[in-house]
């Protein structure tokens, strides 16, 4: 009975143990006691309905109509919050060329040693006539010693040799908000309608004040009183060629801290432009000493381009406009909110622009950046851009009235009759 017993325990112990070897005989009986698997789907679970589907696909939608102003704000900021250290560190740059030289750098040089006339302000060769500029002149304070190292200060900026310089996009002259400040859309120089472009520039934001005066040379008299006008130096025997407008820099004219009557506080420095929307349109360009280009130049209340973002079809008079209109159109140039005169065919005008809501920013000569509103006072625009202005005219709440002003009632009459005291932000 013991070995029985035994026997038939080892036997089930083979049968249970899969590591037990087992007979070919105990297999085929466990093979026939084994209940097949089956999966069974249960019919009761289903998928996302669809009207659950429309919830969840709306609530995403809701969502990002709500959040993307924020994300588009957020980012407007932080473009703001960079061109804002730009302009702050150029103001470090030309406080620092002041005391290494005494004075501030020049807004372009013009040498006219190639033409015969001295009038350099009407020569639409500006190729042969435009050398270094202030911004230029401020690399090696900015830390741009490698881009200052190429050029050639003895020949033109359009000369072969500044070719790689002046195509040198530079990141401290640039405001990322302005989306026309790209690798491809570089200034092209065309001298004719005849002739091929012959260079080319890397665009900039930042132009330095020229000044807010009437852009026009003639004399002053009872019958046409010329306030705040240009000073214009043309020598033959010496060939010493100068023009001086009421701002901080001149062409051929450098100024020091002392020869301002108005206070750093309150003086513009430099202010923000746009760069141009085509490779015709001239403004913008960082290494470009010409009016537009670099130099913002009779903005103020005795000219039709008076104020940021002037809207009007008659401001900005600029070399090659007539063209811009015929390439990219007239409608073209308002929706992007950039006028110029297509009848003027030289830089005679310009004022400051941006793609910042309501306004540009603007560098006081004491280091100061302040945003001013494109309806700002446009007397006090044209007095702050003056060297000659007195200071403690502008020290009451100054800060405040760069905001936006009320024109007056007479608005469209005034606008009318060629003056600027009228909103033109549209």
């Amino acid at each position: 009975m013991v070995c029985l017993q035994t026997i038939r325990e080892e036997h089930l112990m083979k049968e249970h143990n899969p590591f037990i070897q087992s007979s070919p005989a105990s297999l085929m009986r466990r093979r026939r006691r084994m209940v097949p698997f089956r999966v069974h789907w249960s019919h009761g679970r289903r998928g996302i309905a669809r009207h659950e589907l429309l919830a969840v696909m709306l609530i995403v939608v809701l969502l990002g109509a709500l959040l993307g102003p924020v994300v588009l704000r957020v980012r407007e900021q932080a473009r703001l919050a960079t061109c804002t250290h730009n302009l702050r560190q150029i103001g470090l740059a030309l406080h620092d060329y002041h005391n290494a030289h005494s004075y501030l750098p020049v807004a372009a040089q013009w040498r006219g040693d190639v033409l015969r006339t001295m009038m350099l302000n009407e020569v639409k060769q500006i190729d042969l006539v435009t050398y270094q500029n202030w911004a230029q002149l401020l690399l090696p304070h900015l830390g741009r010693n490698d881009v200052a190292a190429q050029f050639d200060a003895s020949q033109p900026v359009m000369a072969d040799a500044n070719q790689q310089a002046r195509l040198t996009a530079i990141s401290e002259f640039s405001c990322p908000t302005d989306h026309f400040q790209r690798t491809d859309n570089p200034y092209s120089f065309q001298p004719s309608e005849d002739r091929d472009p012959i260079a080319e520039m890397a665009r900039g934001n930042y132009a330095i004040n020229g000044g807010t005066h009437n852009h026009r040379f003639v004399p002053e008299s009872a019958a046409q009183p010329r306030f705040d006008g240009l000073r214009l130096i043309a020598e033959e025997s010496t060939r010493r060629f100068e023009v001086i407008g009421t701002g901080i820099a001149g062409i051929n004219r450098a100024f020091s801290f002392n020869d301002f009557r108005n206070g750093q506080a309150t003086l513009v420095a430099v202010e923000e432009v746009r760069a141009g929307i085509h490779p015709l349109d001239p403004r913008g360009v960082w290494a470009l000493g010409q009016i537009g280009g670099s130099i913002t130049w009779a903005h103020g209340i005795s000219s039709d381009d008076c104020g940021p973002n002037n809207q009007w079809d008659r401001a900005d008079d600029l070399l090659g406009c007539g063209r811009l209109h015929e390439v990219v159109g007239s409608e073209t140039l308002t929706e992007e909110r950039m006028p110029c005169v297509h009848y003027v065919d030289r830089n005679d005008q310009a004022t400051a622009r941006s793609l910042h809501d309501n306004g540009v920013n603007v560098l006081f000569l004491d280091g100061t950046v302040r945003f001013v509103n494109d309806r700002v006072d446009r007397a006090l625009w044209h007095v702050m851009h003056s060297r000659e202005s007195p200071a403690d005219a502008l020290e009451d709440r100054f800060a405040e009235r760069l905001g936006p002003h009320q024109p007056p009632a007479d608005a469209l009459l005034l606008r009318n009759q060629g003056q600027c005291f009228f909103d033109n932000s549209r």
